[in-house]
């Protein structure tokens, strides 16, 4: 499973559809999930990690999520 940390924007959207098409399964986190969204330390305890936060958000994303993130390969 690919987690997408920050994934309902558009970026994460359409990595989504990409990865899914590609036949991988993905689990899209929000820090306020809602429908088919997770919260995001659940899309982070994946085995891969894309964080599809916007530039300025990366950093303090990373380091709230960083128990999560330990030893995964985050993108």
């Amino acid at each position: 499973m690919i987690g997408l940390v920050g994934g309902t924007g558009d970026f994460g959207q359409g990595l989504a559809a990409r990865l899914r098409s590609a036949g991988e399964e993905v689990a899209i986190g929000s820090r306020n999930p809602q429908g088919d969204a997770v919260a995001n330390a659940e899309a982070a305890a994946t085995d891969v990690v894309f964080l599809c936060t916007p530039p300025g958000g990366v950093e303090a994303t990373a380091r709230a999520l960083a128990d999560e993130l330990a030893g995964r390969i985050v993108v």
